[in-house]
């Protein structure tokens, strides 16, 4: 057995990485919020600060809600635009004395039909392009029908440790100080929690380069493509950090990085995770064996860009990394 940091994980880390973050300053992307509180008290607040009576902006806060949640708890994927955006949506329709539902006439059957759903249909905001970072990058479900889906551009598989995983009773205790009298000092509280021996990590991601032009809007612009990839690849790499319970400290680093550029169904290196070990360059010598057989089975890529000094995020090998990468996808 060994290990997995799940591909959930991963991508928090990577949304919330000042690298990531900096990526969309670049790209002018406002950062994307992800929660199933979208609609609530704040957007209502937001409503009524534009001269909104509270009762009509409780009702388009419930409109906006059941129109992007269809009814469920679930999480939304908004981009800070796009949430002005409804706002604004919201108020122009209430300034023309709509309502957030109306009854209207279709022929001889009588249907619902919100006015906010029919102003999306023709809003530049029912339109990818229109996400934020995140869910450009990662897409967005969307659980009713009227609003658009973003699809992932990008797939992060589960780190998997190199070393068997062999884990660490860790028992603690929390000692008082300042006993209470008589009671003589000792543990104010005992447990114990599971650790997870140090080891390398083996991680791998797939970015949709089609997919990704799409989600931002770049299929003319080859040249801002090429540049938004690197920035992505960049930013992956440096996001790999301690979580803070696990026994981390020994792998939260970039050791190695291959990136390859291919038009074909790429293929991993499985045979490195078996290398039960800790040697760094035994496992990277293994992964790049591993990428020489896969190439002549199924054809070389388009560029393959691999550096092995990438050690303790180090600032100018990760520079020189995504200017390598920028390079091979540049038109």
């Amino acid at each position: 057995y060994r290990q997995y940091v799940s591909s959930q994980c991963q991508k928090y880390w990577l949304r919330k990485s000042p690298a990531f973050k900096q990526l969309g300053i670049g790209l002018g992307m406002a950062a994307t919020v992800r929660t199933a509180r979208q609609f609530g008290d704040k957007f209502a607040k937001r409503l009524v600060k534009d001269g909104m009576s509270q009762e009509d902006a409780d009702a388009w806060t419930a409109e906006c809600r059941a129109l992007f949640t269809a009814g469920k708890d679930a999480l939304v994927a908004l981009g800070e635009a796009e949430r002005e955006a409804l706002a604004q949506a919201c108020l122009r329709l209430h300034g023309q004395g709509r309502k957030a539902m109306e009854e209207v006439q279709d022929g001889k059957k009588t249907v619902a039909v919100r006015p906010l759903v029919e102003h999306l249909k023709k809003s530049p905001l029912n339109d990818e392009k229109a996400s934020g970072l995140d869910a450009a990058v990662f897409g967005r479900m969307a659980t009713a029908e009227h609003v658009v889906t973003v699809r992932s551009a990008m797939h992060v598989a589960p780190a998997i440790a190199t070393r068997a995983y062999l884990p660490i009773d860790d028992f603690f205790s929390a000692t008082v100080d300042e006993p209470r009298e008589g009671q003589g000092r000792g543990a104010g509280h005992i447990g114990d929690r599971e650790l997870a021996p140090p080891s390398l990590f083996l991680r791998q991601a797939i970015i949709d380069v089609d997919q990704l032009a799409h989600n931002l809007g770049f299929n003319d612009d080859a040249e801002a493509l090429a540049k938004a990839i690197a920035g992505l690849t960049d930013a992956f790499l440096r996001s790999f950090t301690n979580s803070g319970v696990t026994s981390t400290g020994a792998y939260a680093r970039t050791v190695e990085a291959l990136v390859e550029v291919t038009d074909r169904q790429p293929t991993t290196s499985v045979e490195a995770i078996r290398e039960s070990s800790d040697d760094a360059a035994a496992i990277w010598q293994r992964i790049l064996a591993d990428r020489a057989v896969d190439h002549a089975d199924y054809g070389a890529p388009l560029a393959s860009i691999a550096l092995a000094e990438c050690r303790n995020n180090d600032g100018p090998a990760f520079d020189t990394l995504r200017e390598r990468v920028h390079a091979a996808l540049r038109p």
